[in-house]
């Protein structure tokens, strides 16, 4: 670097070190005494420490602005042939620039990683503060919820003797000897013996079904009246013997005619716990 850029800067390091002792003089004598001012007025190390703070960036910010014109100031001293200031002014004023360096990169630092500081004051917890009855409650609805159902539970009885019962009146009817006419006013022999073999199995069906469906049925079908669940006509029906069912794919299927299918939605009425099932709209 040629030495009359030397000279330059350094005459520039004299000017601002000149410059800055000049203004230090009053800003600083201000900005201590507003510190003064404020430890006296609040008593609060706080914000003692934020006033000196504040107040060094102001002075740092005063001084950038007062070295705008330290090139002028350069100039006008050459141009008036002032003397020239004294080496120690260049150290004061190298040692002024380092110093608003180091004010300047620790102030940008700090804004950088300064986070809001956030108390979240503790939550006391007591026993009291718990409705130990509504807790109990939600554990028993979970228990209830989570538990397996057990193989006997009412819907699960409820499906399994409707299926065993449709097997059984199917393969009745598959197997039924051949109908005589009973439209005969003076039936043949052969349509007697017919209607005596017809009569004669449709016992041994109506047996069959006392023996080993009709209990079952009108025990289940209690159980969901208990419930509250409306079964009409059905224990009647069940309890005589004349529990309709319906062929698969006949026109009357789902119908009011179609008993067992009747029978068997009752197992949608009720959950794996046998509990009635109540929906609200």
């Amino acid at each position: 670097m040629p030495d009359g850029w030397l000279r330059y800067y350094w005459a520039l390091a004299k000017e601002f070190g000149a410059e800055c002792l000049h203004i230090s003089r009053a800003d600083m004598l201000a900005s201590a005494l507003t510190v003064l001012f404020i430890f006296l007025i609040d008593q609060n190390t706080i914000n003692l420490r934020t006033a000196i703070v504040a107040s060094i960036c102001t002075l740092v910010v005063i001084g950038i602005l007062h070295s705008f014109r330290i090139p002028w100031l350069v100039l006008k001293r050459m141009q008036t042939k002032e003397a020239p200031l004294g080496a120690g002014w260049g150290i004061l004023g190298i040692t002024f620039f380092s110093a608003f360096i180091g004010i300047i990169g620790y102030g940008a630092a700090w804004f950088y990683t300064m986070q809001p500081k956030v108390i979240i004051p503790p939550i006391p917890f007591t026993i009291k503060s718990v409705d130990v009855v509504a807790l109990e409650q939600c554990k028993s609805q979970l228990t209830h919820l989570t538990s397996p159902e057990p193989n006997d539970s009412l819907r699960r009885r409820t499906l399994k003797l409707a299926d065993e019962y449709f097997q059984f009146v199917r393969k009745r009817y598959d197997n039924h000897p051949p109908y005589g006419n009973t439209n005969d006013k003076e039936p043949s022999e052969e349509t007697k013996k017919m209607l005596a073999v017809d009569k004669q199995y449709d016992q041994e069906t109506a047996d069959q079904y006392n023996r080993l469906y009709r209990d079952r049925f009108v025990g289940i079908i209690r159980e969901y009246q208990h419930k509250g669940v409306p079964v009409s006509w059905l224990e009647a029906s069940a309890q005589n013997g004349n529990l309709m069912w319906i062929l698969p794919g006949g026109s009357w299927e789902g119908s009011l005619s179609d008993q067992l299918t009747a029978f068997r939605n009752f197992a949608y009425r009720v959950d794996a716990g046998d509990q009635l099932i109540v929906l609200t709209y």
